[in-house]
């Protein structure tokens, strides 16, 4: 007695077609869209990094104003006696002394255009005084002249003042950057307005470019937030650090600017991706239509055969050749 072998479940040839092409095409479409995604990722990286390249340039020219005005004020030794109200000399002499200590300081304004103003402080009056580039404006360098000397008078350390190179205060909506040299008599020191600063940079008007800023060493702004007149979403920011003075310069980037061309490029490829899948599913309809729908027709007409005795087959006239000629060898067989 022979033992039967088992009979493996059958599938259609519809069903194996169906099997083998999502056998063979997901994963293909799945690899080319995670290629896409990765490339777009590099893309964006090298995107980023150079668009902190591009301040590169912009940041050895703020650190070379800076090194030039931190020579220039400590080279200076100047007489401040004329500032002090208890001085014995006539009020006609201490006008011209006063006229000589700004003729001295002008004519190093006219050397280093990029400073805003210089200040001399004296320590016995408590009293600060300024010769401003005339380049700049007069009200916003009275209003930095005047927290500066508050803030003097107020601060009794004078390390804390002079030990730690350049510093940052604000008045009102504007921001500076200060550095001060101790002299027998006082102080003498320069600021910087943040924007004057940023000036060679902002007028440039780089590509995607929408603000700079001066940050301190842990990325807090140092004046008003230019972040808050951003657009939310589809920006980014890069930070270049400067080596004259422990801040850093915040620039803030249009994402849709800088990425635009690849990702133009990058919708090209998922558009004839979704074609090219698109296409296919025609093709496999096409074959559908014109194989397999004939063969399943062919196939039940076959399995009638046993339940009504043979009779002649007959197909469609679209059906292809080779299954019309099957059909007609099995109507001759009938026969």
């Amino acid at each position: 007695m022979h033992k039967q072998s088992k009979r493996l479940p059958r599938r259609s040839l519809r069903k194996n077609l169906i099997f083998w092409i999502l056998l063979c095409v997901l994963p293909i479409l799945a690899i080319l869209f995670a290629f896409t995604a990765l490339i777009t990722r590099s893309y964006e990286g090298q995107m980023r990094t150079y668009a902190q390249q591009m301040i590169g340039p912009f940041a050895a020219e703020i650190d070379t104003v800076l090194s030039s005005a931190l020579r220039y004020v400590g080279s200076q030794d100047l007489d401040l006696s004329c500032m002090n109200p208890s001085s014995q000399a006539t009020q006609l002499e201490l006008m011209s002394e006063m006229q000589a200590l700004g003729d001295t300081i002008s004519n190093g304004l006219s050397i280093y255009t990029d400073i805003d103003a210089v200040f001399l402080y004296n320590d016995a009056s408590s009293s600060l005084w300024f010769v401003h580039n005339t380049n700049r404006s007069y009200a916003k360098n009275q209003q930095a002249a005047d927290y500066l000397e508050t803030f003097f008078s107020e601060t009794e350390d004078r390390e804390h003042l002079l030990g730690q190179g350049y510093r940052s205060f604000s008045t009102d909506t504007t921001c500076y950057l200060y550095i001060a040299s101790e002299m027998s008599q006082g102080m003498i020191g320069c600021w910087f307005e943040e924007q004057h600063l940023l000036h060679s940079m902002t007028k440039e008007e780089l590509p995607g470019m929408l603000g700079a800023a001066l940050s301190d060493e842990s990325g807090v702004l140092i004046g008003p937030d230019s972040a808050s007149s951003l657009p939310e979403g589809g920006t980014f920011s890069t930070r270049t650090s400067l080596t004259e003075a422990p801040f850093s310069i915040t620039v803030y980037w249009d994402e849709a600017v800088l990425f635009s061309s690849f990702r133009t490029l990058v919708a090209a490829v998922v558009f004839c991706l979704c074609l090219a899948c698109f296409l296919f599913a025609l093709c496999l309809f096409a074959l559908r239509r014109s194989f397999i729908q004939p063969l399943d027709r062919l196939s039940r007409m076959i399995g009638s055969l046993r339940k009504n005795g043979f009779a002649k087959l007959s197909l469609e006239e679209t059906a292809p050749q080779e299954i019309q000629e099957v059909v007609s060898a099995l109507n001759l067989m009938v026969d």
